[in-house]
Protein backbone atom coordinates (compact mmCIF):
# COMPACT_ATOMS: atom_id res chain seq x y z
CA UNK A 1 0.00 0.00 0.00
CA UNK A 2 0.98 3.37 -0.46
CA UNK A 3 2.61 5.54 1.67
CA UNK A 4 0.16 8.57 3.11
CA UNK A 5 2.14 11.47 5.09
CA UNK A 6 0.04 13.48 7.37
CA UNK A 7 1.92 17.30 7.72
CA UNK A 8 1.47 18.87 10.64
CA UNK A 9 1.21 22.64 10.17
CA UNK A 10 0.76 25.62 12.53
CA UNK A 11 2.50 27.63 15.27
CA UNK A 12 3.72 27.02 18.22
CA UNK A 13 1.43 26.44 20.99
CA UNK A 14 -0.78 25.70 18.78
CA UNK A 15 -2.09 22.64 19.74
CA UNK A 16 0.00 20.17 17.25
CA UNK A 17 1.41 18.07 20.36
CA UNK A 18 -1.95 17.12 21.48
CA UNK A 19 -3.22 16.52 17.72
CA UNK A 20 -0.22 13.83 17.25
CA UNK A 21 -0.47 12.44 20.01
CA UNK A 22 -4.38 11.99 19.11
CA UNK A 23 -3.54 10.86 15.71
CA UNK A 24 -0.36 8.48 16.88
CA UNK A 25 -3.53 6.60 18.48
CA UNK A 26 -4.45 4.61 15.23
CA UNK A 27 -2.79 1.42 14.64
CA UNK A 28 -0.94 2.42 11.47
CA UNK A 29 -0.04 5.97 12.18
CA UNK A 30 3.71 6.43 12.99
CA UNK A 31 4.27 10.30 14.46
CA UNK A 32 8.13 10.47 13.72
CA UNK A 33 8.42 14.49 15.09
CA UNK A 34 10.41 17.16 13.37
CA UNK A 35 12.64 15.22 10.96
CA UNK A 36 13.51 18.72 9.01
CA UNK A 37 15.92 18.68 11.98
CA UNK A 38 17.82 15.95 10.77
CA UNK A 39 21.61 17.59 9.99
CA UNK A 40 22.50 16.16 6.84
CA UNK A 41 19.53 17.74 5.15
CA UNK A 42 20.88 21.10 6.46
CA UNK A 43 17.18 23.11 6.52
CA UNK A 44 18.61 25.36 9.24
CA UNK A 45 22.01 26.93 8.27
CA UNK A 46 21.62 30.08 9.99
CA UNK A 47 21.37 27.96 13.48
CA UNK A 48 23.90 24.67 12.56
CA UNK A 49 26.00 26.53 15.76
CA UNK A 50 23.25 25.80 17.62
CA UNK A 51 23.52 22.42 19.75
CA UNK A 52 20.21 22.37 19.69
CA UNK A 53 18.77 23.40 15.83
CA UNK A 54 19.58 19.44 14.82
CA UNK A 55 18.73 16.15 16.82
CA UNK A 56 20.67 13.09 16.21
CA UNK A 57 18.47 10.86 18.88
CA UNK A 58 14.66 9.99 19.20
CA UNK A 59 13.17 12.12 22.35
CA UNK A 60 11.46 8.68 23.77
CA UNK A 61 14.56 6.69 23.52
CA UNK A 62 17.12 9.67 24.79
CA UNK A 63 14.45 10.21 27.90
CA UNK A 64 14.90 6.02 28.49
CA UNK A 65 18.33 6.09 27.86
CA UNK A 66 17.27 2.89 25.52
CA UNK A 67 18.28 1.80 21.72
CA UNK A 68 15.75 3.36 19.49
CA UNK A 69 13.92 0.81 17.05
CA UNK A 70 12.93 3.27 14.01
CA UNK A 71 15.80 6.16 14.78
CA UNK A 72 18.81 4.33 13.64
CA UNK A 73 21.90 5.16 12.58
CA UNK A 74 20.69 3.25 8.93
CA UNK A 75 17.57 5.37 8.53
CA UNK A 76 19.56 8.83 9.61
CA UNK A 77 21.68 7.69 6.74
CA UNK A 78 19.38 6.66 4.14
CA UNK A 79 17.28 9.85 5.12
CA UNK A 80 20.45 11.95 4.62
CA UNK A 81 21.67 10.23 1.33
CA UNK A 82 17.67 11.76 0.04
CA UNK A 83 17.40 14.71 1.16
CA UNK A 84 14.30 16.59 1.88
CA UNK A 85 11.96 14.51 -0.77
CA UNK A 86 8.60 12.66 -0.80
CA UNK A 87 11.04 9.22 -0.84
CA UNK A 88 11.81 10.35 2.86
CA UNK A 89 8.03 9.30 3.85
CA UNK A 90 8.63 5.96 2.06
CA UNK A 91 11.65 4.69 4.05
CA UNK A 92 9.69 6.15 7.73
CA UNK A 93 6.93 3.54 6.65
CA UNK A 94 9.22 0.68 5.99
CA UNK A 95 11.24 1.15 9.09
CA UNK A 96 8.29 2.08 11.58
CA UNK A 97 6.13 -0.95 10.17
CA UNK A 98 3.77 2.16 9.58
CA UNK A 99 1.60 3.26 6.39
CA UNK A 100 0.66 6.90 8.32
CA UNK A 101 3.47 8.84 8.82
CA UNK A 102 2.75 12.04 11.05
CA UNK A 103 5.73 14.79 9.93
CA UNK A 104 5.07 17.77 12.68
CA UNK A 105 8.21 19.96 11.07
CA UNK A 106 5.76 23.01 10.83
CA UNK A 107 8.76 24.47 9.48
CA UNK A 108 7.22 25.91 5.93
CA UNK A 109 10.47 25.90 3.99
CA UNK A 110 10.75 21.77 4.50
CA UNK A 111 6.81 21.17 3.65
CA UNK A 112 7.47 23.79 0.64
CA UNK A 113 10.86 22.25 -0.47
CA UNK A 114 8.90 18.46 -0.26
CA UNK A 115 5.91 19.74 -2.47
CA UNK A 116 8.44 21.23 -5.38
CA UNK A 117 10.31 18.16 -5.10
CA UNK A 118 11.06 16.99 -9.17
CA UNK A 119 10.04 13.44 -7.70
CA UNK A 120 6.63 14.70 -5.53
CA UNK A 121 4.25 14.34 -8.56
CA UNK A 122 5.30 11.19 -9.71
CA UNK A 123 4.86 9.64 -5.88
CA UNK A 124 3.01 6.71 -5.23
CA UNK A 125 2.56 8.19 -1.39
CA UNK A 126 -0.39 10.84 -0.66
CA UNK A 127 0.08 13.73 1.68
CA UNK A 128 -2.93 15.20 4.12
CA UNK A 129 -2.36 18.52 6.53
CA UNK A 130 -3.66 19.27 9.60
CA UNK A 131 -4.02 23.28 10.16
CA UNK A 132 -3.30 23.27 14.00
CA UNK A 133 -4.70 26.96 14.96
CA UNK A 134 -5.18 28.88 18.60
CA UNK A 135 -6.33 32.15 19.41
CA UNK A 136 -3.03 34.56 18.72
CA UNK A 137 -4.20 36.38 22.43
CA UNK A 138 -4.20 32.52 24.21
CA UNK A 139 -0.93 31.74 22.08
CA UNK A 140 0.58 35.33 23.55
CA UNK A 141 0.35 34.71 26.66
CA UNK A 142 1.40 30.91 26.43
CA UNK A 143 4.93 32.10 25.02
CA UNK A 144 4.97 34.59 27.30
CA UNK A 145 4.55 32.70 30.05
CA UNK A 146 7.50 30.03 28.71
CA UNK A 147 10.08 32.93 27.56
CA UNK A 148 9.32 36.37 28.80
CA UNK A 149 8.30 38.03 25.64
CA UNK A 150 6.07 41.07 25.94
CA UNK A 151 2.59 40.43 24.89
CA UNK A 152 3.04 42.77 22.06
CA UNK A 153 6.03 41.10 20.90
CA UNK A 154 4.89 37.44 21.45
CA UNK A 155 1.49 38.27 19.08
CA UNK A 156 3.50 39.98 16.27
CA UNK A 157 5.28 36.89 16.56
CA UNK A 158 1.89 34.83 16.28
CA UNK A 159 1.17 37.10 13.25
CA UNK A 160 5.26 36.56 11.73
CA UNK A 161 4.87 32.51 12.42
CA UNK A 162 1.18 31.88 10.96
CA UNK A 163 2.11 34.04 8.09
CA UNK A 164 4.94 31.36 7.02
CA UNK A 165 1.81 28.74 7.75
CA UNK A 166 -0.90 30.12 5.55
CA UNK A 167 1.63 30.49 2.97
CA UNK A 168 2.07 26.89 2.93
CA UNK A 169 -1.10 26.29 2.69
CA UNK A 170 -1.94 28.67 0.13
CA UNK A 171 1.03 26.83 -2.13
CA UNK A 172 -0.26 23.50 -1.58
CA UNK A 173 -4.15 23.58 -1.16
CA UNK A 174 -4.94 22.67 -4.76
CA UNK A 175 -3.20 19.58 -4.62
CA UNK A 176 -3.14 18.61 -1.09
CA UNK A 177 -6.31 18.34 1.34
CA UNK A 178 -5.89 20.61 4.06
CA UNK A 179 -8.19 20.37 7.57
CA UNK A 180 -8.14 23.44 10.00
CA UNK A 181 -7.60 21.75 13.69
CA UNK A 182 -8.97 24.20 16.13
CA UNK A 183 -7.12 24.02 19.75
CA UNK A 184 -9.91 24.55 21.98
CA UNK A 185 -12.41 22.06 20.18
CA UNK A 186 -9.65 19.40 20.09
CA UNK A 187 -9.61 19.69 24.07
CA UNK A 188 -13.07 20.12 24.39
CA UNK A 189 -13.90 16.96 22.33
CA UNK A 190 -10.76 14.36 21.44
CA UNK A 191 -13.26 11.79 21.04
CA UNK A 192 -14.84 13.82 18.09
CA UNK A 193 -12.09 14.74 16.54
CA UNK A 194 -10.20 11.50 16.50
CA UNK A 195 -13.69 10.41 14.69
CA UNK A 196 -13.42 12.83 11.91
CA UNK A 197 -9.51 11.86 11.50
CA UNK A 198 -10.41 8.44 11.54
CA UNK A 199 -13.04 8.87 8.79
CA UNK A 200 -11.32 11.10 6.83
CA UNK A 201 -8.24 9.10 6.29
CA UNK A 202 -9.90 5.49 6.65
CA UNK A 203 -8.08 4.60 9.93
CA UNK A 204 -10.62 2.73 11.30
CA UNK A 205 -11.11 3.13 15.35
CA UNK A 206 -8.41 4.64 17.56
CA UNK A 207 -6.36 2.07 20.10
CA UNK A 208 -4.86 3.71 23.34
CA UNK A 209 -2.40 5.64 23.10
CA UNK A 210 0.92 3.91 22.95
CA UNK A 211 5.01 4.36 22.91
CA UNK A 212 5.91 6.92 19.42
CA UNK A 213 9.50 7.30 18.47
CA UNK A 214 9.68 11.15 17.63
CA UNK A 215 12.41 13.97 16.89
CA UNK A 216 12.45 17.13 18.64
CA UNK A 217 9.26 18.99 19.82
CA UNK A 218 7.63 19.29 23.06
CA UNK A 219 8.75 16.50 24.63
CA UNK A 220 6.95 17.54 28.26
CA UNK A 221 3.43 16.61 26.50
CA UNK A 222 3.95 13.31 25.91
CA UNK A 223 3.66 10.29 28.24
CA UNK A 224 6.47 8.59 28.86
CA UNK A 225 6.86 5.13 31.36
CA UNK A 226 8.80 4.61 33.91
CA UNK A 227 11.87 2.40 33.69
CA UNK A 228 10.44 -0.58 34.26
CA UNK A 229 7.32 -0.27 32.06
CA UNK A 230 10.03 0.72 28.50
CA UNK A 231 8.29 -0.44 25.66
CA UNK A 232 10.97 0.47 22.56
CA UNK A 233 9.10 -1.75 19.84
CA UNK A 234 7.98 0.98 17.33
Amino acid sequence: MATRAIWIIGTPFSGSTITQRLVGRFEDVAVVGEIDRIAAFGMHPEGADNPRTYVKRCAYCWAHDCSCPLWTEDVFSRLGALGPGPAVYDVLAVASRCGVIVDSSKTPWWYLNIASHPDFGKWDGSVFALHCVRNPFAFALSLANRTGESLEQAVLLWVIVNRDALAVINRVAKYIPVVTVYHNRVLQDPAAFLSGVGTWLGLGDPGEERVQHYLGGNAAAWTFAPKDEQITSP
